[in-house]
């Protein structure tokens, strides 16, 4: 008997946190491993695929080490980002804890990878078509870019959903926050392509 991935226990976990991402963190909050451990895992494979398609390139980090390497970026970022802005956050009387904060952060890291793993197509494609290392370069920031934009949107928008009164200094902290660690994920991608 197939299963395919939407019937599965993990493709119901993702499609919940790209759905209703909300309930998706509540239930994070309340469950156990068994709850956030696949769709972590998943998250991170999406990423390890992106990794893939940047061994592709002429001067590109390498097939096994780009799969290896990018998710550990994305991750380690989120591990220090996360925590950052949690600490941010209880200065200007967050009433939400950390456990919601990495729930929220969780979401934050599934949708780019989706949508890098979307892209990694369009990367293997670059990378195969063209010789110019600054094109190639362009797309994968552009693309690591975009879809980091699409996470950040998703964390606003779940802090807006738990916490609806934000004061004018959390709104331009997380504004400030969602830059540099942009910045801190171009910076480490730059380091690793």
């Amino acid at each position: 008997m197939s299963q395919t991935f939407a019937h599965s226990h993990t493709g119901k976990l993702v499609q919940e946190a790209l759905y209703t991402p909300s309930s998706f963190v509540e239930k994070i909050c309340e469950g156990s491993i068994m709850v956030w451990l696949p769709t972590l895992v998943f998250g991170l494979g999406c990423y390890a695929l992106f990794g893939m398609s940047l061994g592709f390139f002429p001067r590109g980090p390498g097939l096994i080490t780009g799969t290896m390497l990018f998710p550990l970026v994305f991750f380690g970022a989120l591990l220090i980002g996360v925590p950052t802005l949690y600490i941010f956050h209880s200065f200007l009387g967050s009433q939400l804890n950390l456990r919601q904060f990495l729930a929220i952060g969780l979401v934050g890291l599934l949708l780019p990878g989706i949508l890098l793993a979307g892209f990694a197509p369009i990367n293997w494609f670059l990378a195969l078509s063209t010789k110019s290392a600054f094109l190639a370069k362009a797309g994968q920031y552009q693309a690591i870019a975009l879809a980091s934009f699409f996470g950040y949107r998703e964390i606003f928008e779940l802090l807006k959903t738990f916490e609806p009164e934000h004061s004018a200094m959390q709104q331009t902290l997380m504004r400030f926050w969602c830059l540099l660690h942009i910045g801190i994920l171009l910076k480490l991608t730059h380091l690793l392509t």
